[in-house]
Formats: C-alpha cells, sequence, structure tokens
C-alpha cells in the first residue's frame, strides 16, 4: 500500500484540525453529565459527528470519550488520541483557540497536544476505508476528554468496553516509547501561620510548571523590593503594588510540562523562596521554601531515585491554593520505571510529617515497560523505518500517555520527531511543522494498516 495516500486528505485534515481548536477544551472537573467539562464534550461531539458523516460507526460514552470504528473481526485494534488540552496560559503571539499557519508551521493548543494527532487518525481511518482494505479484526480510533487530568475518561471507557488486543497512542515522540515512567500526583497542606505573608496562589494544572504567582505580603517597599530582586534573580519577572499594609507582589515565568520541570520558570517556588528569604520567619513559608520550592527532583522530601532504562525522578510544583487558612501545594512526580509507587508514597508520609504537612495521594499510575522484542514493538519500528528511512530507536518518557490504560496492549508512537524545532507543550506557542504533520500522517497511515493485520 501506497501510505503517502493520505497526503490528498490534507485540506480535510487543516479544515477539521482549525474547527476543533477553536474549541476551547480544557479539560476540567464537570459534572455527570460533562464528566471533563462541557467545552471538551463539545469536542469530543464534533469528531465523532465528523467520524459519522465520513460513513463510520460511532459510540460516546458517557461524555467522557468515544469511537469511530471500521471493519470486521471478533476483536479490535485501536489508536488512541484525546481532545482535552490544558490551559492556554499567557504569552502566545497567536490566539491559542485558532489555527494559525506561518512559514510552514501550525500554532494552537492542542495542535501537537493531541488534537493534531485526533484529526489525522480519523482521516487515515477514512484513507484506509476509501482503499477497501480489510484485515482480521476492526479497528477503532478512540477519543477521550480527560488525559490531561488523570486519564480517568479511559477508566470510564474501558470500563463500557473491551481492551484492544493491540493499540498505540500517538501522543509522545517518535520513534517508538516502549518505557514510560510512573506518575504520582498529591497535595501537600498546612496552616497558614505567617504573621506576614497574608495570602499566595499560583499556576493552574498540576502537570504544568507554575508560570504565575501573586501573594500579598505586610512589609515596607524595601523588603518587597528586595523579594522582586530575588525572584528576578530566578529568571523570572516580578512586579510589586502597594495595598493595605503592604503589597501584592506578583511574578511570571514560562510554563513547561510536568515531565520537564527544567525547561520551565516555576513562579511558585520562585515567590516562595524569595519571600522566605526576605521575611525570615519560622513559618510554613520556610518549610515550603526548603521542601517544595527547593528542587525539581524531590530531594527535599527524600524521593529522589533514578534507573538506568528511564533516568530521573523528576518533581515539579504545579500550583498553590488557599482555602481559609490552609494553604494547598499541588505536585506531580514522574518516578522511574523500576519503582514502585507505594515505595514513594512512604517517603512522603515521612517527609510531610517532619515538616508538618497532611499529605493526600490523589492519583498513582504505574509505569509501563514493554519489551523489545514484542510484535507490536517490531511492527511501529518498522512502520517508522519505512517511511523516514530512519533506524528506530526506543526510548522511555515522563510523559503519560493513554499505553498506560491498555493493559500492556498498547504503547506511545509519535507524533513529535526527533530533530524537528520544539512543539512546546504545556507552554505558550504550541506549534507543530506543517510538513511533520503530513510525515506522521503517512506513519500512522501505515501503523493503522499493521494493527489490522498482524498476527497477535
Amino acid at each position: 500500500m501506497d501510505y503517502s495516500i493520505i497526503r490528498k486528505y490534507k485540506d480535510n485534515i487543516m479544515e477539521d484540525l482549525a474547527a476543533l481548536v477553536a474549541i476551547p477544551s480544557v479539560a476540567q472537573d464537570g459534572d455527570e453529565q460533562f464528566p471533563f467539562g462541557e467545552q471538551a464534550a463539545k469536542a469530543l461531539d464534533f469528531i465523532l459527528d465528523r467520524a459519522k458523516q465520513l460513513g463510520f460507526d460511532v459510540e460516546n460514552i458517557a461524555n467522557a470519550a468515544g469511537h469511530a470504528e471500521y471493519g470486521s473481526g471478533d476483536d479490535y485494534a485501536a489508536v488512541l488520541t484525546h481532545v482535552d488540552v490544558v490551559p492556554a496560559g499567557e504569552g502566545w503571539d497567536t490566539d491559542p483557540f485558532e489555527l494559525t499557519v506561518r512559514n510552514g508551521r501550525i500554532f494552537g493548543r492542542g495542535v501537537a497536544d493531541d488534537k493534531g494527532a485526533a484529526v489525522v487518525a480519523l482521516w487515515c481511518l477514512k484513507a484506509l476505508a476509501d482503499e477497501g482494505v480489510t484485515g482480521v479484526r476492526r479497528l477503532r480510533c478512540i477519543f477521550g476528554c480527560g488525559e490531561e487530568v488523570g486519564m480517568g475518561d479511559m477508566e470510564r471507557y474501558f470500563s463500557a468496553q473491551p481492551l484492544p488486543s493491540i493499540a498505540f497512542t500517538p501522543d509522545s515522540a517518535y520513534p517508538v516509547c516502549n518505557r514510560e515512567k510512573g506518575i504520582l500526583h498529591f497535595t501537600l497542606s498546612i496552616k497558614n501561620d505567617s504573621e506576614k505573608l497574608r495570602s499566595i496562589s499560583a499556576g493552574t494544572a498540576v502537570n504544568c510548571v507554575a508560570e504565575k504567582a501573586q501573594a500579598q505580603v505586610e512589609c515596607d517597599c524595601d523588603a518587597a523590593d528586595k523579594i522582586c530582586d530575588i525572584i528576578k534573580s530566578t529568571g523570572c519577572q516580578a512586579e510589586k503594588m502597594a495595598s493595605d499594609n503592604g503589597y501584592i507582589i506578583k511574578a511570571a515565568g514560562k510554563s513547561a510540562h510536568a515531565m520537564e520541570p527544567h525547561c520551565g520558570k516555576n513562579a511558585a517556588a520562585a515567590m516562595i523562596k524569595a519571600i522566605d528569604s526576605v521575611l525570615c520567619e519560622d513559618s510554613f513559608v520556610s518549610k515550603a521554601a526548603s521542601s517544595v520550592a527547593c528542587d525539581i527532583d524531590g530531594s527535599a522530601l527524600g524521593i529522589a531515585c533514578e534507573d538506568e532504562p528511564s533516568g530521573k525522578l523528576t518533581f515539579n510544583l504545579g500550583n498553590v491554593r488557599e482555602d481559609e487558612d490552609m494553604i494547598t501545594f499541588g505536585l506531580d512526580v514522574r518516578y522511574p520505571v523500576t519503582k514502585r509507587g507505594g515505595d514513594i508514597i512512604k517517603c512522603l508520609e515521612s517527609s510531610a510529617e517532619k515538616y508538618g504537612f497532611e499529605l493526600c495521594v490523589q492519583s498513582d499510575v504505574a509505569p509501563i515497560y514493554m519489551p523489545e522484542d514484542d510484535k507490536l514493538i517490531r511492527a511501529l519500528c518498522e512502520c517508522y523505518e519505512e517511511i523516514t528511512g530512519e533506524k528506530a530507536e526506543l526510548y522511555s518518557t515522563g510523559g503519560g500517555t493513554y499505553a498506560r490504560s491498555l493493559g500492556g496492549h498498547g504503547v506511545a508512537f509519535g507524533m513529535e520527531f526527533p530533530g524537528s524545532p520544539a512543539t512546546l507543550l504545556h507552554q505558550a506557542n504550541e506549534g507543530y511543522e506543517e510538513e511533520d504533520l503530513m510525515r506522521h500522517a503517512e506513519i500512522c497511515l501505515a501503523a493503522m494498516h499493521r494493527l489490522l493485520t498482524l498476527d497477535v
């Protein structure tokens, strides 16, 4: 089969991607009708309606996830993508919810994570149908609404549907990811016992480096200036505004994916450490400065570790929230594939007691590690090599993908190419090369063809 045929659908792909990007489908806590928010459900409705127009059988599972299906057979293969996104944040050069093409590059929230992949998968399904390709099983494009907030969408989907026999998710990078670190989300809460820090808030999603922070501090002008100067020394921006009995101080850093905290500038961490340095009081601020705000490898909380297959644990302070007199820090940890989440949690329990925090574990998603000689791994490597002419190397990631929900039946495959400009996932100006999108489409079509026919 000539997989370059997918290129004749480019105009359709771009048109649908523009419509999907225009839906601000930021995943959030919803209700029974819209478990991940009304906008995420709207994005799901859009792509399922499009699939139905193209002639596929579709099913919506409680506005959490859905699928478009092609072919026949007792079992099915799947490509899993998501239509929800992280908040846009600030610092964009274009409207984040309007698809913009400049100099061969596509901009918009979700073009790389993961709306571009969702639209491409649907049109690859259409290309297979138009070519009359048959196989030994059915093939589904599964679309989720809550990947960015813990992947509870796939829990709902697979409680109603059987697992696929074989699958991949184009929500990471090329060539083939056979290792994903464990993901631990938790909060540490403590009473605001500071006499000078009246309030503090920062960040949005826990899986993003906190880009913004704001604090109200009772201090004089000189102290406020010192706090701002220390914040600026970390590479963040800072400004002060006079308020009752002191100053409101704002910090602006740089967002990044929680799996790569070193790529961002954490405004929350900078703010906490600066205030602690200037106020010099024995309060929750000093405890936070020496625990949640001082590193990106978890050393201060006693959880730093690494292994050969996947590297070092990463630690991210994603947000800070205040509720009455309690301060809560939202935290994201990506731990090595040979480690156990339970052991990390035990260390956190000990550290929480030491610093006087209340620990609340929100989720612990175990790592995945698929052998190099697995049939799926080899098939995906062959598809990548056939289209690109380059050797398909296996790699590990700190990112969390739907591969974790597949019970060992799938991995992440695509769609960021090595050597291409950074896609800036979870950052301002998220973008993807237009030619890379079509190159990915060729690889995706080849892989979906193989899923239909592979003997498993």
